[in-house]
């Protein structure tokens, strides 16, 4: 007003309007907290007994209850209920093959969306609604199974591996009996496990072992556990552990195990000898993949020389001469052109891997600053945000679910500086700096803690120190007891604890 311009002051005028409009949106509750509030109250109903227009009884327990809502709660009461059966003119409905427990589980459900149980009334509740067909309540029991598996919850689920409804649990607990086979075989109620199931397990080829020697002992254990079986019966099960994939050590132990009474000592020679016909040996998944990203290509001619665009993670070990497994390279879409290399790669979640920095050609300009990530669901790999300081000559770590890029070198300039990646918020950010520049270093996580060695100072110095690196600190770094010898460019590794 007092500037004389009524299109300005209409103009604040409706911001400031729609500034208040925004504010009210705000305080408006979500689609699932208004979701869990009318749930509430239509449980309050319940409770209550206001409004009940159907009474249901099983066992000797009788529930009042609302018809709508049990019918939108299971699918078999929505269609008693509303198709016109008998059971839909009625105010009572009678149900034989259901108890009375399972019955107040199933229409507390329908209520309030949750099943309060601990794990074995959760797989009651799968069952009772796999059987009255409650397609929600059968995806969170199935949810809830799935994440608290343990040796001895899977095998209780074997009884119903073939029931149609219960694909994705038994799936997940399939797989955790083959990734767990040695905790299996040492819980109390392995040996009921069937025979067939067993030799099921044994003979996949995606049986996790670090050994095969522990397959063999896992039969032993059943073995040793059900005396009574037929020799026919067990040299079936004994066929499924793969001798031919055993080194000599691995085979002095399960000649020094035997097999247990009755079965005879000619039994366990006749397979190792059958195992060593060619093409017997048989490969099994490894428990996890190694994998090979990018990398400096040679060639002949240097002028054509071009970094590397391939992934390739190893996809199954094979036996070999002693201790050595010959690996089987599969391959992962490859990096964007031009490929890169003396870059870091680090694997976060199990399953997402990262590559950022590194270069793309020789020369001190052609440092990169890019991030890449890829997972098994993903075609290709995605960019996401670039490091704040392009490097090269640096590892990549994952600690308490971040990253950090340690150090390295750029424009010829050695650096000091730390990054750190947050995959949730997809933001590179400073972190506390080395004590001293360094590159073509190695790093390791040991027991939740980062450790560096060696490397190359500024003045292309080898480093022998060894760094304990600690961002939650004032001072991050602590230097420890150093290597023997100084060294660069090599890698380190966590193993058994050193």
């Amino acid at each position: 007003d007092a500037l004389g311009a009524p299109r300005v002051k209409a103009a604040a005028q409706w911001k400031f309007e729609r500034a208040g409009r925004a504010q009210d949106y705000e305080k408006q509750p979500s689609q699932a907290e208004e979701l869990r509030e009318n749930l509430r109250s239509i449980e309050l109903l319940y409770q209550e007994g206001v409004g009940c227009d159907l009474e249901l009884e099983a066992g000797g327990c009788r529930l009042p209850v609302h018809r709508a809502a049990l019918a939108c709660g299971s699918e078999f009461f929505g269609a008693m209920l509303l198709s016109g059966m008998r059971e839909s003119q009625g105010t009572e409905v009678s149900l034989q093959t259901i108890s009375a427990k399972d019955l107040r589980l199933l229409v507390s459900f329908a209520y309030s969306g949750v099943v309060r149980a601990r794990w074995p009334g959760l797989l009651r509740a799968a069952q009772a609604a796999l059987q009255y067909q409650s397609s929600s309540c059968l995806a969170l029991c199935q949810r809830a199974l799935g994440r608290s598996l343990s040796p001895a919850r899977c095998l209780a689920l074997f009884p119903m591996a073939e029931a149609p409804g219960l694909e994705r649990l038994w799936s997940k607990a399939h797989q955790y009996l083959l990734t767990h086979l040695p905790a299996v075989a040492s819980c109390p109620t392995f040996p009921s496990l069937p025979a067939v199931c067993l030799a099921k397990l044994l003979d996949s080829d995606e049986l996790h072992v670090q050994e095969e020697f522990e397959a063999f002992v896992a039969a032993r254990c059943w073995l040793a556990a059900n005396p009574e079986t037929q020799e026919s019966e067990a040299k079936a099960l004994l066929q499924c552990v793969r001798f031919g994939r055993m080194s000599t050590r691995e085979l002095r132990k399960v000649r020094a195990a035997g097999l247990p009474p009755p079965l005879s000592t000619d039994l366990l020679h006749q397979l190792i000898v059958e195992s060593e016909v060619p093409g017997r040996e048989r490969r099994r998944e490894p428990d996890q993949a190694l994998m090979v990203i990018g990398g400096d290509r040679l060639k002949s001619d240097l002028s054509g020389t071009q970094p590397s665009q391939g992934v390739w993670w190893a996809r199954a070990f094979r036996c070999g001469i002693g201790l050595v497994r010959n690996v089987e390279w599969g391959q992962l879409p490859a990096l964007p052109a031009p490929g890169r290399f003396r870059h870091g790669a680090a694997s976060l979640a199990g399953n997402e891997i990262y590559v950022c920095g590194g270069q793309d050609y020789y020369s001190d300009f052609n440092i990169l600053a890019s991030t890449l990530r890829w997972d098994p669901s993903q075609e290709d790999w995605e960019e996401v945000a670039p490091l704040d300081q392009a490097r090269s000559f640096f590892p990549l770590v994952a600690l308490d679910g971040l990253l950090y890029a340690l150090g390295g070198r750029a424009h010829g300039v050695v650096l000091n500086s730390v990054e750190t990646y947050n995959p949730k918020l997809n933001v590179w950010r400073p972190a506390p700096a080395l004590p001293t520049p360094r590159f073509a270093h190695a790093a390791a996580i040991l027991e939740g803690r980062l450790y560096m060695s060696g490397g190359c100072n500024g003045a292309g110095q080898y480093l022998a120190s060894l760094l304990r690196y600690d961002p939650k600190l004032e001072k991050p770094g602590t230097l420890l007891s150093p290597m023997g010898i100084p060294r660069a460019g090599h890698v380190m590794a966590a193993l058994g604890g050193q």
